[in-house]
């Protein structure tokens, strides 16, 4: 019998300590990358991550505005956009970007947002229209290409984890620029799945690649993929700790993004010299999509880090070609050439280009 009373107690006193940490967990705006870490101090589990941070997005997206929600009221006095001298600090970081700021705090306006006129729509469709016809061209591809292609079963899966990746990409880009005028808390959380999303896709390229560029060379694919997986992680790992997903190391996470895109260089000259030069059939085929995608990369992230052209025309690009839209555009067009540059090798291997 008392053995049976000890065990109720500490069964109450489990539900009483989880109860607080579940409402934690379904917190509105404090439930941002930096915040969302239960029982540890500076990590957990990335199943108990996924699982709050899913819990949340499901939470975001379903609710209904309240009175006592601070992001989740819309001031039906205030017009849809607004001056930068009127928009919250957290939504002015480009200070060339004069106009078009959005008021909306409620998950509603936001999402009608991305229908009506402001200097975030072009940012919202350049990553969700190519999203659409990414999904589209991928269904496609199961259906037909890889078929015609004579991809063998780990080039389809490969591919598809690749796809994957920039989808993740283009999808959360397009939700982080759909609801991140929320508040600041929310704006953080978004910008840190954002940066994840950029992470893990050029990742999947600069990794995915290597199966191809070294195939029948297992050595140098372990080598550069280690390599890359430590240059990926830190930024990543950045995102999640409380300390390091401050404000304040934005800039370093993107010059460090920058050097892994530049840092993929690297194995695709090696490759080159061991397959014994340009004259190679499979470097002659890959060889100029792959320069594209650096072009479209690099080309784009220098000008978004210099914010040209906003930075000598001030509000005339406010809308239409600053450079935050370029370099969507930029990496939406990435996507692509880089799904098309699979095919390439594939081609070429089969002797077929």
């Amino acid at each position: 019998m008392e053995s049976n009373t000890q065990t109720i107690h500490r069964t109450r006193k489990k539900s009483e300590i989880a109860e607080p940490r579940s409402q934690e967990a379904s917190g509105e705006c404090s439930n941002f990358l930096a915040e969302c870490q239960i029982g540890v101090n500076d990590m957990r589990l990335l199943k108990d991550m996924l699982k709050n941070d899913l819990k949340y997005l499901k939470n975001r997206l379903l609710r209904s505005p309240s009175e006592s929600d601070i992001c989740g009221v819309d001031d039906q006095t205030k017009p849809l956009v607004c001056s930068i001298d009127e928009a919250p600090s957290f939504q002015t970081s480009n200070k060339y970007i004069t106009n078009g700021y959005r008021t909306s705090k409620s998950k509603e306006r936001c999402i009608k947002g991305i229908l009506q006129w402001t200097n975030e729509t072009v940012n919202i469709w350049t990553h969700l229209g190519p999203l659409i016809v990414l999904i589209f061209r991928y269904s496609e591809d199961v259906l037909l290409n890889y078929d015609a292609a004579k991809f063998e079963p780990f080039d389809r899966k490969l591919s598809s984890f690749m796809l994957l990746c920039y989808s993740m990409m283009l999808g959360l880009s397009s939700v982080y620029h759909i609801f991140n005028c929320c508040c600041c808390k929310c704006f953080r959380y978004w910008y840190g799945w954002d940066f994840v999303g950029v992470s893990l896709s050029i990742y999947a390229y600069g990794t995915g690649f290597l199966f191809l560029q070294f195939r029948g060379s297992p050595f140098w694919i372990i080598f550069y993929g280690t390599i890359k997986t430590i240059i990926a992680g830190v930024p990543i790992g950045m995102v999640f700790s409380t300390k390091y997903f401050d404000k304040k190391y934005d800039d370093s996470r993107s010059v460090w993004i920058g050097g892994f895109v530049l840092f993929n260089i690297i194995p695709t000259v090696h490759s080159i010299l061991l397959r014994g030069g340009l004259e190679d059939p499979v470097v002659k085929a890959t060889l100029p999509p792959h320069l594209v995608v650096m072009f479209l990369l690099v080309g784009s992230f220098v000008i978004y880090a210099n914010q040209f052209p906003e930075r000598y025309v001030p509000g005339r690009v406010d809308y239409v070609g600053n450079s935050h839209q370029i370099w969507h555009v930029g990496t939406a067009t990435a996507v692509f050439f880089a799904r098309h540059l699979y095919f390439q090798y594939i081609l070429a291997f089969n002797g077929l280009t």
